[in-house]
């Protein structure tokens, strides 16, 4: 895999041009704003992660549908507990298109298998790589904060800097596991991850 910043990290046209439902929400709801670090509190920064859970999965586009899941579903899992405590909650009253949104706290590599997206807990007390690994071939989008989780095989990471939540993308691992990732998300990505020729 080889790193190269996107479009939006390197100052390129292209955010200015696709102003994305990511940005948007986040600009209305005031989390975007040019704030000191230390104003981004826990209950802010858990919000914006789960406006980010939210926002990819309404724009990101699953050509299998995971293992056990049903076709009204849009199955949102937490692996390693729920670092956003109710806020979480608040996902099941929406949709992903006709679907309805589904939470499940997973406690099993077979229940983190039926995820469309998981998020791995930072502080998660269990092993990495044997989860990523059962994984790997699944199409199931896994999403931490955990520094460093691309390279482990994890597809999105955020990632603070300053008052911002940012996000890099592993696209080579998901093209491998047909996940379509829009150019508009990948040219708002800090980072992206791209398979070798």
């Amino acid at each position: 895999m080889a790193l190269r910043p996107s479009s939006a990290a390197r100052g390129g046209s292209t955010q200015m041009r696709r102003p994305l439902l990511i940005v948007t929400l986040l600009l209305l709801c005031g989390w975007l704003s040019p704030l000191r670090a230390e104003q981004l509190d826990e209950e802010r920064l858990r919000k914006v992660q789960v406006a980010y859970l939210l926002n990819f999965a309404k724009l990101i586009t699953w050509q299998e549908t995971p293992h056990g899941a049903q076709a009204d579903q849009f199955i949102i899992g937490t692996y390693g507990g729920n670092p956003f405590g109710p806020g979480l909650d608040i996902l099941a009253a929406k949709k992903v298109g006709p679907r309805k949104i589904v939470i499940r706290h997973c406690r099993s590599l077979a229940e983190a298998m039926g995820c469309h997206l998981l998020f791995i807990h930072p502080q998660c007390q269990e092993p990495l790589a044997p989860l990523l690994d059962f994984l790997h071939d699944k199409p199931v989008l896994t999403i931490s904060s955990i520094p460093g989780f691309l390279e482990q095989g994890g597809l999105i990471e955020l990632h603070l800097k300053g008052s911002h939540v940012l996000f890099s993308i592993n696209q080579g691992k998901a093209q491998g596991i047909g996940l379509r990732i829009p150019s508009q998300v990948l040219a708002l990505a800090q980072h992206v991850l791209v398979a070798r020729p």
